[in-house]
């Protein structure tokens, strides 16, 4: 399954990121993702201080992005929480009965569909007066794997916090234009779900289907 919000600067977004209830990394160090983040020399495990400065528009070499609003309230988009999370079935084989190989084959899906949504970047740009739209194909993002739904049951999930923030052909940052990714998200949890069957059964699992849309559970369970 595939959620999404925003994260803002009305109440939520300070507990995300403060350094007095860092919540993304509770449950471990966080690593970064995307093709924008390579360009940033972002590689590895996330450091906390530079994931608050990014979620602040703020890139390493100390320039400021221009922000974007949300109209309705004025609070500033700082980024996107898109979450992965595991059929229920395949949380309790790779988290109670402890098959570590499970939890690569979900992150291999993450990855998988961050390569996707990447097709789908887009920032604004003005030529001659005019502003179109520019396909980017590049985005900031850090992956926080957690083990434990907010009931404490096992389940294995992935937020991918994903940058207000991605490079033009010009070499300028410039704030997302986030329209594609949120038509896209049926078709991007689709492609999750069908990119971790394919890594399962290679595994040697076997899958049923649970509906029309792609769902799954493993068959032994």
């Amino acid at each position: 399954m595939l959620t999404h919000h925003a994260i803002e600067n009305a109440g939520r977004a300070s507990r995300y990121f403060s350094a007095q209830d860092d919540y993304y990394s509770k449950e471990g160090q966080g690593v970064w993702l995307g093709r924008g983040a390579e360009k940033l020399g972002l590689r590895g495990e996330v450091d906390p201080a530079r994931f608050r400065a990014l979620l602040e528009g703020r890139l390493p070499d100390g320039r400021l992005i221009p922000v974007t609003f949300k109209a309705e309230t004025g609070a500033k988009r700082h980024g996107w929480d898109f979450t992965f999370s595991a059929p229920k079935s395949v949380s309790m084989q790779a988290l109670i009965a402890g098959d570590q190989a499970i939890i690569e084959a979900h992150n291999k899906a993450v990855r998988d569909t961050l390569a996707l949504m990447e097709q789908h970047a887009i920032a604004r740009k003005k030529t001659g007066g005019t502003s179109h739209r520019e396909h980017t194909g590049n985005l900031v993002a850090a992956a926080f794997q957690h083990e434990l739904s907010r009931a404490k049951d096992p389940q294995l999930h992935t937020h991918v916090v994903v940058m207000n923030m991605t490079e033009r052909s010009d070499g300028q940052w410039r704030a997302l234009s986030n329209e594609e990714l949120f038509k896209r998200t049926k078709l991007l949890g689709a492609a999750y779900r069908a990119s971790l069957a394919r890594h399962l059964q290679a595994l040697g699992y076997e899958i049923r289907l649970t509906d029309k849309e792609g769902g799954f559970e493993l068959a032994h369970i």
